[in-house]
């Protein structure tokens, strides 16, 4: 709220750039960086001319000759600036000092379209599976005090980074320094935000919103749910959904509510190991969505519909994955026969159309919450091979489960 003239229009005006490191796909420099950076050229490709005339020019002022530099790591940039002309090229440079000049160039073009009435965030997940070359590239930019319009957000998994692994030991070291040992004097806040897991209430708050009753009915229940998954918020959705698929959490139709076994659901045995809880719930599936779902964890935790289109079609890439005889042994007995592909043929879903089946599995994927559709604009982002629908898994570890029912060969024949 606010009268007019207070600000509200320009707190719209800030970009949000999301980049995320990918487990599965190797630790290539400056991944992460690429994909958000795609979405800020989106968001400065959306202004009005006249807007962007202004970050355009910006962006020459600051980058110069070198502008070239960034347009080869960033393509989407040429369609801000324009490409140069031939005699504007970079000076030939290598080693450390190729490295000094791309972080000072990145650091220039973040300070164009930064601004006062567009602030800029940028956030990078799982950074603990960073390579060094981004990591490097992060503490060259949190230490820039001259970018007062900069928000930079780093999300990781505490537990997974050791004392001494290099992504922990920069972290403690800009965290010790205010990150602003080497950007011109000015310390620059850090500050560490740690999310840990949820108390009884707040458990009792989501499963009362997820099944849509009063607290006063579901609280009895929350408390079991709360002690069986510690407050983990993943957890606390597999479990539920652990007792929604074992029958243990059913909806009655002639009530129109939710009713559970309590008393079933209090002796249920928990595993604290994810991956293998995922893994199994994977493996009891249709062949059509297991299938898919391993297929595109060989894509990455991103991936588009196209690219699984293609992938999935392609009878030369060896995916007999998508047929073959599941080792724990499918639903009802399956029978999982040598196969190519996703072909109808194999009788994978039951269709005549190959592109609606892949549709009708991703919907029952989506509904299954195992991956979730992502927005128009960040679907249209180079990074993630073009425009089109996208989607994502809804966890890491939903991927890294699908992926651990892949054998190696497998897995070398379906990386994309």
């Amino acid at each position: 709220g606010g009268g007019k003239g207070g600000g509200r229009t320009r707190t719209r005006t800030g970009i949000f750039a999301l980049g995320k490191f990918d487990q599965l796909r190797g630790a290539r420099p400056y991944s992460a960086m690429k994909s958000a950076l795609d979405s800020v050229c989106d968001r400065i490709l959306s202004l009005d001319a006249d807007e962007l005339d202004s970050v355009r020019t910006r962006i020459r002022d600051n980058l110069g000759k070198n502008i070239k530099v960034l347009t080869d790591v960033l393509p989407k940039l040429v369609r801000i600036v324009g490409r140069q002309p031939r005699g504007a090229q970079p000076s030939a440079v290598r080693g450390v000092n190729a490295k000094n000049r791309f972080e000072y160039l990145f650091r220039r073009f973040l300070s164009a379209v930064a601004s006062p009435t567009r602030p800029l965030c940028l956030c990078l997940d799982d950074i603990q599976w960073a390579d060094a070359a981004s990591m490097g590239l992060v503490r060259s930019l949190v230490n820039d005090s001259s970018n007062r319009h900069l928000l930079f957000v780093g999300c990781y998994r505490d537990d997974e980074l050791t004392e001494d692994h290099p992504v922990r030991m920069q972290l403690n070291e800009m965290e010790a320094s205010g990150a602003g040992g080497g950007g011109g004097g000015d310390a620059i806040p850090t500050t560490r935000i740690v999310l840990g897991n949820m108390d009884e209430d707040a458990v009792a708050r989501c499963v009362s919103a997820r099944l849509r009753l009063p607290d006063r009915l579901t609280r009895s229940l929350a408390t079991v749910v709360h002690r069986k998954t510690l407050g983990n918020a993943f957890f606390v959705t597999l479990f539920l959904a652990g007792l929604a698929e074992d029958r243990l959490l059913t909806f009655d139709a002639e009530g129109m509510r939710w009713v559970w076994d309590e008393d079933a659901a209090e002796a249920r045995e928990v595993s604290d190991d994810v991956v293998e809880v995922m893994a199994g719930r994977i493996q009891s599936m249709p062949r059509a969505a297991r299938g898919l779902l391993m297929a595109a964890a060989c894509v990455g935790s991103v991936f588009q519909y196209a690219t699984l289109q293609s992938l999935l079609s392609d009878s030369s890439a060896g995916l007999s994955v998508l047929g073959r005889r599941s080792s724990g042994g499918g639903p009802q007995g399956e029978e999982h026969e040598g196969t190519s592909a996703f072909h109808l043929g194999a009788g994978l879903v039951d269709s005549s159309n190959d592109d609606a089946a892949l549709a009708k599995t991703l919907q029952r994927l989506l509904k299954l919450g195992l991956i979730n559709r992502l927005s128009h604009s960040y679907a249209h982002s180079s990074s993630w091979g073009g425009g089109g629908k996208a989607y994502k898994f809804a966890h890491d570890r939903i991927q890294q489960a699908a992926y651990s029912l892949l054998s190696e060969a497998e897995r070398a024949e379906m990386h994309y």
